[in-house]
């Protein structure tokens, strides 16, 4: 078995403001798209959890092989 060493370096951009403002701007956007999704997701999820539970068995997919 061999062993490995993964070094980490710290290093930091250097960018503009134009580039800060877009960085920031799309930030605000994936956040605030991962916030709609999620209360979604906990809507959906607060809807269906009095649904009746039921067993479904685990699909064959070997075609008999």
């Amino acid at each position: 078995m061999e062993k490995r060493i993964h070094l980490g370096y710290r290093y930091k951009l250097k960018i503009s403001d134009g580039q800060k403002s877009f960085l920031d701007h799309h930030m605000f956007i994936y956040n605030q798209a991962y916030n709609i999704c999620l209360n979604l997701w906990l809507k959906e999820n607060e809807k269906n959890k009095n649904l009746p539970k039921i067993s479904v068995k685990p699909l064959d997919l070997s075609m008999g092989i």
